[in-house]
């Protein structure tokens, strides 16, 4: 098994989110551990970690979750996939990124939002 990692993103996908060169690296790095909190909630499961990334306009944070690959040959008897690449195939923790990637919220919970005015300003 090796490890892999899925970006989520650094706020939920109807918020607005401080901009690199706009806003400082703290301001930037807080607002993403607000928002890996918010998934750790949601997703009591997962393993989620914040993430240096960088730009041409200096550093970027996103929260991403990290799960394990089965790389293994194995043949699968799942009697649907005819030996093609399916579910069968993924870990616990892949499944889990998938799901969550798929479902992340669309909003700043009421959680979040108290610690978020408290850190980020």
């Amino acid at each position: 098994m090796r490890k892999d990692y899925m970006i989520i993103g650094s706020v939920p996908t109807l918020e607005k989110c401080f901009q690199a060169g706009f806003a400082t690296e703290q301001q930037l790095k807080n607002e993403s551990i607000v928002y890996r909190k918010q998934l750790q909630r949601m997703f009591p499961h997962g393993d989620f970690v914040v993430r240096r990334f960088g730009h041409d306009f200096g550093s970027y944070y996103e929260v991403v979750i990290n799960y394990e690959v089965d790389d293994s040959d194995r043949e699968c008897n799942c009697n649907e996939c005819n030996g093609e690449e399916c579910d069968c195939h993924s870990t616990d923790s892949e499944k889990l990124a998938y799901h969550v990637e798929g479902n992340t919220p669309s909003e700043w919970d009421s959680e979040s939002l108290k610690l978020k005015e408290y850190i980020c300003n």
